[in-house]
């Protein structure tokens, strides 16, 4: 996949079908979209290409409140690879984008030689969004226009917000059920306070981007990537148990696993939600809550197995 700032884009242009957007999730509403171009682009014989920004234009408009991402940067360009973007054009949200006309994005996408532009039921663009679909049809002879229709799920439309609601009420099976896979995260292991090796239940502790919209508080079944092996686990997610001042804590305990991974670089997939975050008196009767849980997480795992049959 090549990628393109402003600067780099080639002077005589790409021939390309786009569809534009922050594809913060790559959802299933998404794929179906970038389905389409890929499609469509094949039809034509041109490239399948995406044009976002490296930050969502939310931090700058409000740069006083956090934004939390489904996915960091290089985790969407992964996914946009993976789907069938040959070409992403991914530039900063600054003062030239929030102040450019609809009539002059859509000019500077005809001098990028778009042949189609493919978009989601709901896209705006330009200053003070004046843009879209209805916009774009007044564009038609130099530039074809399609507009799809929303996924959805259980009756909801699929987006991005939706999704970060789910995932911070601990509802990781909703989330799956919208992204069309379970949801990811990436972490570093770091020195925890060792005290679940006392109790039987080694935690590798995880630091994780400040960036990243992370699961709400509470226990989760979830699978591990670790030097390209996949095991089963089970997850903190909580305030109680923080390793570095001022952030979350994460740990994980991977099931029938003793090697010694401070360092390495976690890949973790949430499957499911077992139980709310909660105190203990003692650290005996943390322990005899983990069986309970380990016996739980492991019943969930032999349940997906049969589904999967």
């Amino acid at each position: 996949m090549r990628v393109y700032d402003l600067p780099d884009l080639p002077s005589n242009g790409l021939d390309c079908v786009l569809t534009v957007g922050n594809y913060d999730g790559l959802h299933r509403g998404h794929q179906r979209i970038i389905d389409r171009v890929v499609s469509l682009s094949k039809d034509l014989g041109s490239s399948p290409a995406l044009f976002s920004f490296s930050s969502h234009p939310k931090q700058y408009f409000h740069p006083e409140e956090r934004f939390s991402y489904l996915l960091l940067l290089k985790e969407r360009r992964s996914w946009l690879k993976y789907y069938g973007i040959e070409i992403l054009i991914e530039c900063t949200f600054d003062k030239y984008w929030a102040n450019l006309s609809a009539g002059d994005f859509v000019k500077f996408l005809i001098r990028l030689g778009v042949s189609h532009l493919i978009m989601g039921h709901d896209h705006k663009f330009g200053k003070d969004r004046q843009g879209d679909f209805t916009y774009l049809k007044g564009f038609e002879k130099q530039i074809r226009v399609e507009q799809l229709e929303a996924e959805t799920y259980k009756g909801e439309i699929i987006s991005s917000q939706r999704i970060r609601d789910c995932l911070r009420v601990g509802k990781v099976d909703e989330v799956e059920e919208n992204l069309g896979r379970p949801y990811e995260l990436h972490g570093k292991v770091v020195k925890g306070q060792q005290r679940g090796q006392e109790i039987g239940y080694p935690t590798a502790n995880l630091e994780v981007s400040t960036e990243k919209c992370l699961p709400g508080d509470g226990i989760y079944v979830v699978g591990v990537r670790c030097r390209g092996k996949d095991y089963e686990a089970m997850l903190y997610s909580g305030e109680k148990q923080v390793v570095h001042r001022g952030s979350r804590g994460i740990e994980v305990h991977l099931f029938n696993f003793r090697e010694d991974i401070y360092g390495e670089e976690l890949k973790i997939f949430f499957f499911g939600y077992l139980r709310e975050d909660r105190s203990f008196d003692s650290w005996t009767a943390l322990r005899d809550q983990l069986d309970l849980d380990k016996q739980d997480a492991l019943a969930f795992f032999e349940n997906r197995r049969k589904r999967s049959l």
